[in-house]
């Protein structure tokens, strides 16, 4: 598979990822709504579990959505002098400093080869 292919998938995947956040947060919203309008023990008690539920599967999804946006950079153009060297935006207009990868940026590209197996072997990532 071509490196431009690769990146079309991992945009795709991206987008699948965001589409699932936006649901996700919908539910969440209705839950939160339905907390305001009953009074019932038990329906409330039902409802923080939706609620719960869909902030686990909120902060999952968010760090799956982050972990393919660092594998998108890493395998950019951009990103082209090697996985130990990120472009930022420096202090002056348009210039650019390059500094080393963190720890905690190591530790995320290697979730986002994780994440991008697993959805190679799910099947995801070939067919959204």
């Amino acid at each position: 598979m071509s490196m431009e292919a690769v990146q079309e998938r991992l945009k795709e995947l991206e987008g699948t990822i965001r589409r699932r956040i936006l649901t996700e947060m919908k539910i969440k919203e209705g839950a939160e709504n339905m907390r305001r309008a009953t009074n019932d023990k038990r329906s409330l008690a039902h409802v923080r579990t939706i609620v719960n539920e869909a902030n686990s599967t909120l902060h999952n999804l968010n760090q799956e959505l982050n972990d393919v946006r660092t594998y998108l950079l890493m395998t950019s153009d951009d990103g082209a002098a090697g996985p130990a060297a990120v472009k930022t935006p420096g202090n002056k207009g348009s210039k650019t400093k390059t500094r080393n990868l963190a720890v905690a940026d190591r530790s995320r590209v290697s979730r986002a080869h994780k994440v991008t197996a697993v959805h190679f072997q799910e099947g995801d990532f070939f067919h959204g």
